[in-house]
């Protein structure tokens, strides 16, 4: 990914309050600023982003700015036909995101 597209997914995959079992479920990450898609990733693997060890061995270098269990994912970029579905339209009113800084749809 280009440094800009990295920051965008780095700042998507990290430090989810989920709970694994629906998110698991999750077929695509919409990376949203401003209610408008940034970034649309395909979670594969979804590892714990905790605070302590977990973190710093699946993801170095980040900062950890929370204190409770988290997931964060690794993914890759969304094939061309999804990002042209998604790629930098609005995010509905209707699926706005909620205090936990996401929001499930169809999980």
């Amino acid at each position: 990914l280009p440094i800009g597209d990295r920051d965008v997914y780095d700042a998507s995959r990290y430090a989810w309050r989920v709970r694994r079992a629906r998110v698991e479920k999750v077929e695509l990450v919409l990376a949203c600023v401003n209610g408008l898609v940034q970034g649309v990733f395909v979670p594969k693997l979804w590892l714990d982003a905790s605070p302590g060890e977990a973190s710093v061995k699946n993801f170095p270098g980040f900062a950890w700015t929370h204190t409770t269990p988290r997931l964060g994912f690794e993914g890759i970029e969304a094939d061309v036909a999804d990002q042209c579905i998604y790629l930098g339209k609005r995010v509905p009113e209707a699926f706005a995101i909620g205090q936990t800084g996401f929001r499930y749809v169809g999980v």
